[in-house]
């Protein structure tokens, strides 16, 4: 409940800023650039029946393109939403399933909300930024031929959704009045509960927890 309370105060706050620091100009920025992401996940134990002790998975890094929009509030504040082209990352077989090899294919969508604070004034070429948000992830995945061998036989995931705080730090460079770099680090709350079906009777779960660390570098456009 306590974020879904996050997500309305963040949009309520920057609701609120706009209208209040009307008499400023409203300055809108589009970002693109590039994204790596390393999930760090960490996943309990694959249990149900036939599963052999130990079995286990991790999700692997990738990289894609990351999309941002971001509207000024004030000189200090703006209000950043952060998505992109969903990545698909590798799932790994780790324990008893070592030697599967990747398994399957997981997407992730997850847009950002951020209320970001940026330190000096708007004449400073060089801003640094933290940012405070929510963020949303959806997952799908598709089975290899390695993981539906190593299950047992044609095997389906399902991956709840997950909805957590996000926060990240950055730097913007100034080239001129519409052009800038942006390079951010960031972070979030993320984690699901894997649903495996194999042959429509073998139900094996586990959940995923992850820590990622996602760096940005885009190229931004304000007007």
């Amino acid at each position: 409940m306590k974020i879904y309370k996050t997500i309305a105060l963040l949009f309520f706050t920057g609701s609120a800023l706009s209208t209040a620091f009307s008499s400023f100009a409203q300055e809108n920025t589009l970002r693109l650039g590039l994204i790596h992401i390393n999930p760090h996940s960490s996943a309990t134990d694959l249990v149900g029946p036939l599963t052999p002790p130990g079995a286990n998975l991790q999700v692997m890094n990738k990289s894609t393109l990351t999309i941002g929009y971001a509207r000024r509030l004030t000189e200090n504040l703006e209000l950043e939403l952060a998505f992109g082209i969903p990545p698909k990352h590798d799932v790994e077989g780790r324990g008893a399933l070592q030697t599967a090899g990747v398994i399957a294919k997981v997407k992730q969508t997850a847009p950002t909300l951020f209320l970001n604070y940026k330190f000096f004034d708007e004449n400073t070429a060089l801003r640094p930024f933290v940012g405070l948000g929510v963020n949303h992830t959806r997952f799908s995945s598709t089975v290899t031929p390695e993981g539906n061998i190593a299950s047992g036989g044609p095997t389906v995931h399902s991956l709840s959704s997950s909805t957590g705080w996000a926060a990240q730090a950055g730097l913007s460079y100034a080239v001129d009045k519409q052009w800038s770099i942006v390079a951010s680090i960031a972070t979030a709350d993320v984690s699901t509960d894997l649903k495996s079906v194999t042959n429509d009777t073998v139900i094996r779960r586990s959940n995923i927890s992850f820590n990622p660390v996602a760096v940005a570098i885009s190229a931004a456009y304000r007007f």
